[in-house]
């Protein structure tokens, strides 16, 4: 029984690594995307974002599966926008990809 217990430990501690792995939160930072009209998206501290695509908003965000929920501050206007393939370094919006600078 004791045998186990090193092969039980191992195990969780490899559940709890895949599970971080797929955490759906974007990390901190700029992304930016490679299209005619450029946007940028700057996530910071829990859940702040400021994005601009020609003019600059501010606001708040949550991911609720494949919806980044945003909320600009000024107005309190919530706009929904498909947010796909999130991984540390890029993410697909919109069917528009962004990469983290």
């Amino acid at each position: 029984m004791r045998k186990f217990i090193p092969v039980l430990l191992m195990l969780a501690i490899l559940l709890f690594t895949l599970t971080a792995c797929n955490d759906p939160k974007l990390k901190n930072g700029t992304y930016k995307s490679d299209e005619l009209i450029s946007q940028t998206w700057t996530f910071s501290g829990t859940n702040d974002v400021t994005w601009s695509a020609g003019i600059t908003l501010q606001g708040t965000y949550e991911i609720n599966g494949e919806t980044l929920i945003v909320k600009e501050k000024t107005t309190g206007i919530e706009r929904d926008f498909k947010i796909t393939e999130i991984t540390p370094t890029s993410f697909f919006l919109d069917g528009t990809k962004f990469i983290k600078q």
